[in-house]
């Protein structure tokens, strides 16, 4: 088992600090248990008004959280609706709700914070000696209803812990997980793997005894909410395909439909999905190279704290007519959505506006700069868990996208694609990633085959999945 923070020396420092007193809620229970709706099936008509199908998981998994104080750990494969889920529990949950997640660019997704700004962790391997109590922090946990948790495949062991430490100190029950707060952790442990520097290796390994939070005892907190039905793949052949790369146990057969995409040509009208920036810079830079207009550089204008990791946009875009760009925003009105493909058809720079019409022809339309917002999570007047907007980037919504990284993609979905293997993959459930951002497997297009290597399952993960299963 991994080692646990001690939670008597950081009480001992919370005391000294700030006075015992002022973290102990002995109402918690009296004001995280009702909802305001009269009944589960008014919630959940109001979600169905947005257009959201309801299966039996998603259902379970509302009803949970809305109305009772059950923590969840909601484990779905991709497409499977876990960003569903989080919008719509926002958007209608009469409980207040804080969502944070391990990424800038995760956190901007579900309009959250990251875990490291809202809980103010160091870069650092957290331990009981980096760990730091603030007083902010502990008041806004003990009036958070539900903490949400997304993408928790990326989010290291020493994290969670200290998550679970600072959950604790808030609510003075130093004996129950996360201090009895309900706890939502989403995620796909078959996706991206937290990542661990070789410098911090040892050092993670030595105190936590791996880098995965299950490992840990504190995953028996956790009621497990299975999002089995995939609604990205519409393509009943290729989401057996999928399933079987995520969890390697696709076999000979499965191997060869899958390499049957070996195709001598790409589509002009494919994007190509990376392993490696490098790969992709190489690849757009000689694209827009190749065209003969005149290039117009669009410059970011970024107000308050905004690291490069937030950063939806490039903060130099360089645009040439022909170009083949991503839309990075919805426009409904427009029929359009972030991840459409486009080509840039005319710039006007007096206006800020760039002319586009879709790769397939269909839809033509117009773009300006938009600002995307940093959220940070805050306590109103009135005492109440709000949300402030701590900074924006203000941008022309594209970016170049002849090929863009498999990390890239994540939300993103496309109807024709080739994966770049390139060298191949090096990071456990990173080609899985990359084929499951394609709707069908006729979008699916490689240059060469893929070999049973770079199909990169943790044994750890499986041994783990082995488990609940077999429960």
């Amino acid at each position: 088992m991994a080692a646990k923070f001690d939670f008597d020396i950081l009480t001992s420092d919370t005391k000294n600090n700030y006075g015992a007193s002022d973290f102990l809620a002995d109402d918690f229970e009296d004001e995280h248990d009702a909802s305001n709706y009269s009944s589960p099936e008014e919630f959940l008509d109001n979600i169905r008004k947005d257009g959201v199908t309801i299966n039996a998981a998603l259902e379970d998994a509302f009803k949970a959280v809305e109305f009772s104080n059950q923590s969840l750990f909601i484990f779905g494969q991709a497409g499977s609706g876990k960003s569903v889920f989080i919008k719509e529990l926002c958007k209608h949950s009469a409980k207040t709700i804080v969502v944070v997640a391990p990424t800038g660019i995760a956190a901007m997704n579900v309009k959250g914070q990251t875990i490291h700004s809202f809980f103010r962790f160091p870069p650092s391997i957290i331990h009981r000696d980096t760990i730091q109590v603030n007083s902010t922090v502990l008041e806004t946990l003990r009036k958070t209803n539900v903490l949400i948790i997304d993408e928790i495949s990326m989010v290291r062991i020493d994290v969670l812990l200290g998550i679970d430490t600072l959950c604790k100190i808030a609510m003075g029950k130093k004996d129950t997980y996360f201090g009895g707060i309900q706890v939502v952790i989403i995620g796909d442990l078959y996706q991206l793997p937290p990542v661990v520097t070789q410098e911090d290796s040892s050092l993670i390994y030595s105190l936590y005894g791996s880098r995965w939070f299950f490992k840990h005892d504190l995953i028996t907190y956790f009621k497990l909410i299975m999002f089995t039905e995939v609604f990205r793949q519409k393509d009943e052949e290729y989401k057996a395909l999928l399933s079987a790369i995520r969890t390697n146990s696709i076999g000979r057969l499965g191997m060869n439909q899958l390499n049957s995409r070996v195709v001598p040509e790409i589509p002009k009208d494919a994007i190509r999905i990376t392993m490696t920036n490098k790969q992709q810079e190489l690849i757009n830079g000689t694209e827009l190279a190749k065209l003969t207009a005149k290039p117009e550089v669009f410059h970011a204008i970024t107000k308050g704290s905004i690291h490069d990791s937030f950063k939806v946009a490039p903060d130099t875009l360089i645009l040439k007519v022909g170009a083949q760009v991503m839309l990075l925003r919805n426009m409904k009105e427009e029929g359009v959505y972030n991840g459409t493909l486009c080509t840039v058809k005319s710039i006007n720079k007096e206006e800020d506006t760039v002319s586009l019409t879709t790769l397939d022809g269909c839809k033509s339309f117009s773009v300006s700069p938009v600002s995307w917002e940093k959220y940070a999570y805050n306590l109103n007047n009135e005492g109440k868990v709000g949300k402030n907007i701590v900074g924006s980037h203000t941008q022309i919504p594209l970016k170049l996208a002849w090929a863009v990284t498999t990390h890239k993609t994540q939300s993103l979905s496309f109807d024709k694609a080739e994966v770049n293997i390139g060298a191949g993959a090096f990071e456990f459930g990173q080609l899985y990633v990359a084929l499951s951002r394609i709707r069908t497997l006729d979008g699916l297009f490689l240059k060469k085959p893929i070999g049973l290597n770079n199909i990169m399952v943790d044994p750890e993960v499986a041994e783990f999945v082995r488990s609940i299963e077999a429960n």
